[in-house]
């Protein structure tokens, strides 16, 4: 079931020792339709935007710093039935276009696995679907005025969510892996009260040594600072001395 931007699905997950079965896509149609993307492609897109998000063991096992998430192409297969296909050539041809079209990006560190991260741009076609429904697609009375109800308190929560988010993303100095730092934001169940314990965190890193030098290179992703409460640390704040030579 491909489900359009006026109606809202649940996706339901059955993980196993050996594979994941994924009952429902949810990818939003009118976003879909400009883009390059068939209807395969947006599957595998589905999977892998579950599949890099995913917090199990297993899959976290086999993630890089900085987002990177280790993919078997094979599990895409055996996992898949609906591709119909047991070639790897296939596959990797549709993540090429799938890098192509700006939804993800790939990283083979040793010439042989291949990790994958998402972009940016992927919340398009995700993000954005649970718009209310308009009058003209109440095609099936009662259950769609339900829906209707249903979305309009999603989109309410997903606005508000939104933006405390927005706010954590502007103040943190390191602008890498969006997807990554909002999936980890949403976890925490953030309100205002805490965004601000957060808020007030990142200010004191900021004045650190370890954040300052080389340009920001040792600043940690917003995911390992979420993840690890790293705000709730006792930090060391840099001063800085300054001599006056007089002549």
């Amino acid at each position: 079931m491909v489900c359009c931007e006026a109606v809202s699905s649940v996706s339901h997950f059955l993980i196993t020792n050996s594979y994941i079965v994924k009952y429902n896509i949810n990818i939003n149609q009118k976003e879909l339709a400009n883009t390059g993307l068939d209807i395969k492609d947006s599957v595998i897109l589905d999977y892998l935007y579950f599949y890099c998000n995913s917090n199990s063991e297993k899959i976290s096992y086999h993630r890089l710093e900085g987002g990177w998430t280790w993919v078997d192409y094979n599990s895409i297969i055996k996992d898949m039935p609906l591709l119909r296909t047991k070639s790897l050539s296939v596959i990797s041809k549709r993540i090429s276009k799938l890098v192509k079209e700006g939804f993800i990006e790939t990283h083979r560190p040793d010439h042989m696995k291949t990790y994958i991260k998402l972009t940016d741009k992927v919340d398009t076609l995700f993000v954005n679907t649970n718009s209310p429904i308009r009058k003209k697609e109440q095609g099936l009375g009662g259950t769609y005025s339900f829906l209707r109800t249903n979305n309009n308190t999603i989109d309410n929560n997903t606005k508000d969510n939104r933006e405390l988010f927005n706010q954590f993303w502007e103040a943190y100095p390191n602008k890498k892996g969006k997807v990554v730092a909002r999936k980890a934001f949403e976890k925490l169940n953030t309100d205002k009260s805490l965004l601000q314990a957060i808020l007030k965190g990142i200010e004191r890193y900021k004045k650190t040594r370890q954040w300052m030098k080389d340009n920001g290179d040792y600043i940690p992703n917003h995911s390992t600072f979420l993840n690890q409460r790293r705000w709730e640390d006792e930090v060391k704040v840099e001063r800085r001395s300054y001599s006056i030579t007089s002549n």
